[in-house]
């Protein structure tokens, strides 16, 4: 009895510590694990600011929200564990997890760096009308003819403001259902000079807008712009702004790159910039995958 005992308390002092090693040489090991593996994919990793040098990757290992490893299917896989869940991407392309709160980067670019914008204030809409169209003259006066964008006049109108009667009407309905600012109007002082006015993400164009952006896109109906209105949604107006004012993809490219340029980090603290940020520091924010 008394050596049953003894082996009972050397086992207790010498081989329960070999035990309890053992676990935490387990659990250690399982630390280093990643939580997530992606595989068989193409991995952009966005390591070089040329498109044609970026290193595309066959796998990303995750752990702890945060990628651990990039890289071929064998170093990714070098850190699976028993609980690492595997997901076959069977090709699909991962690009890093960019956070954009509905942020218009083509927008901010446009008015940063695109021609100037004229801001017109105003608490009612017939002081509103007459104030724009007295700027546009004034503009159309001294701006140089022709198609650059320096030769566009871009109107911004208040988002809402007084009808006559007194109640608040929005400047969409202004612009679409009560003629604020007609192409008539605009042509009257601007028949030269291609003019665009927006209220929020409706906007009016004149008659030289339009012949320009005819003479880009063929047809207003593929850009939704009325012809007889000059009517049209933030859609046509992002169109006009691209591929006419910015004088198409390279123009507007050129926009991009001075906007993220200058937008810097994401701890920038205006809101007003384009919160995209650059593509080598959204790598470790996330992922997202796409066909």
């Amino acid at each position: 009895m008394k050596v049953k005992r003894e082996l009972f308390l050397f086992a207790l002092v010498f081989l329960m510590p070999v035990t309890v090693l053992a676990q935490s040489a387990q659990n250690a090991s399982f630390a280093n694990f990643a939580d997530t593996v992606l595989l068989n994919g193409k991995v952009l990793t966005m390591d070089n600011d040329d498109p044609g040098k970026i290193t595309v990757a066959q796998a990303v290992a995750i752990r702890d929200g945060k990628i651990i490893a990039v890289g071929d299917n064998l170093a990714a896989l070098g850190v699976v564990g028993p609980n690492t869940k595997r997901i076959d991407l069977v090709g699909k392309t991962v690009i890093p997890g960019l956070i954009d709160t509905h942020s218009h980067l083509q927008d901010y670019a446009i008015e940063h760096f695109g021609p100037r914008r004229i801001d017109i204030e105003g608490k009612v809409w017939p002081e509103v009308s007459k104030s724009a169209l007295a700027r546009i003259k004034e503009e159309a006066a001294k701006r140089p003819r022709g198609t650059s964008g320096e030769a566009w006049i871009l109107v911004r109108l208040p988002r809402r403001a007084l009808a006559v009667d007194g109640k608040e009407v929005p400047g969409a309905t202004m612009l679409e259902r009560e003629g604020l600012l007609s192409v008539t109007e605009l042509d009257a002082v601007s028949p030269n000079h291609p003019v665009m006015v927006s209220s929020g993400t409706t906007m009016r164009i004149n008659t030289k807008a339009m012949e320009l952006a005819v003479a880009r896109f063929g047809d207003l109906s593929k850009l939704r712009i009325d012809r007889s209105t000059g009517i049209g949604s933030a859609g046509g107006r992002r169109q006009i702004m691209s591929g006419v004012v910015m004088g198409g993809v390279k123009g507007l490219a050129e926009m991009f790159k001075k906007e993220m340029e200058e937008t810097g980090r994401p701890s920038r603290s205006s809101s007003s910039r384009c919160s995209f940020t650059r593509s080598s520091w959204c790598l470790p924010a996330g992922l997202r995958s796409s066909r």
